[in-house]
């Protein structure tokens, strides 16, 4: 069975900094039509950063849209034309004040596959040293 959906039409809805909203027509399986609205993503990185004594460096921040606080691993947006290990090596120093003499990629995930994109690179780093860190402006985190 061919599961496949047409792309008739596109429209962008919402075009912001690093992200896009589409609206698409499209022709289902069945040859009937149906509209997709959905986010376009350049991608992001999270890194499971392991001390020597095993434990996890994690960050503490708070979240604009669920309007909390999260612990998280660290992580952060793919520049455009960007290595996805080299934006989990910048995010790593900037947010944490770490470097890694090891870096493992894990795996790769589509944690919004019902509306968006976005891709997670997933990497593992080891053999920490402490740097000093190098926050956006506009960031505030707890390690």
């Amino acid at each position: 069975m061919d599961l496949k959906e047409t792309q008739l039409e596109s429209d962008v809805a919402y075009q912001g900094d690093f992200i896009r909203v589409y609206k698409d027509n499209v022709r289902l399986p069945n040859g009937t039509t149906a509209s997709r609205e959905y986010i376009r993503h350049p991608g992001a990185v999270a890194i499971l950063a392991i001390l020597d004594n095993g434990n996890l460096v994690m960050e503490r921040q708070f979240r604009y849209a669920p309007q909390q606080e999260f612990i998280e691993l660290p992580a952060g947006k793919i520049d455009h034309g960007e290595d996805a290990l080299l934006t989990a090596q910048r995010e790593l120093l900037e947010e944490t004040g770490y470097v890694a003499l090891e870096w493992i990629h894990l795996t790769t995930a589509w944690p919004c596959i019902g509306y968006a994109d976005e891709r997670m690179e997933y990497y593992l780093a080891r053999g920490l040293t402490f740097q000093g860190r190098k926050l956006d402006e506009g960031e505030f985190l707890e390690v």
